[in-house]
């Protein structure tokens, strides 16, 4: 899929502008957030798998409460490895070298088919004149917990709390499952 059909695809969930949504996509540090499979020749566009709509309603639901691109990419990254330490989630396979376990996106996508409440947690931080996120995805049930230990992180690291912003990431996503088939 293209990422104007990805624009549409959210536009018409949200009841938003597609030309818009599709300028904030193409916006080339936005798009570097999205694992694309590049076109033919170097100007033919690159095409995008299902996951990358569910990765690109992700981010925009946290752009539009104003993160900067470096903060979105701070997000990305909690999305592309393993959720917070005692979050359940079983593993996708497993190899002769041992369990392969999903990443963020994926175990957020796995819970919201199986009615699990995952969440992204962007914990905004201060340390001097420099406002820090630290993302954190994590089952509902966790969350406490993560906070927690992201609190002591901040006290250890001299960072002082400045607030929490919690995206409903399987709600956010639930719309786009029954377009995966």
């Amino acid at each position: 899929m293209r990422l104007s059909e990805i624009a549409l695809h959210l536009a018409e969930i949200d009841g938003r502008d597609a030309d818009e949504l599709h300028i904030r996509l193409r916006n080339p540090l936005f798009k570097a957030l999205l694992e694309g499979t590049p076109g033919r020749s170097k100007n033919s566009p690159a095409d995008y798998s299902h996951d990358e709509l569910i990765r690109a309603r992700l981010l925009v639901a946290a752009a539009d409460w104003g993160l900067t691109t470096a903060q979105l990419g701070k997000m990305n990254d909690a999305l592309n490895r393993l959720p917070a330490p005692g979050a359940h989630h079983a593993p996708e396979a497993k190899t002769e070298a041992g369990y392969i376990y999903p990443d963020g996106l994926h175990c957020i996508i796995r819970g919201a088919r199986a009615g699990s409440d995952w969440v992204i947690s962007l914990r905004l931080t201060r340390r001097g004149g420099v406002v820090n996120l630290r993302a954190i995805v994590s089952l509902r049930e966790n969350l406490g917990a993560d906070e927690e230990a992201a609190h002591m992180m901040d006290l250890m690291e001299g960072r002082t709390y400045q607030g929490t912003l919690i995206l409903p990431a399987a709600d956010l996503v639930k719309p786009l499952l029954d377009a995966d088939a």
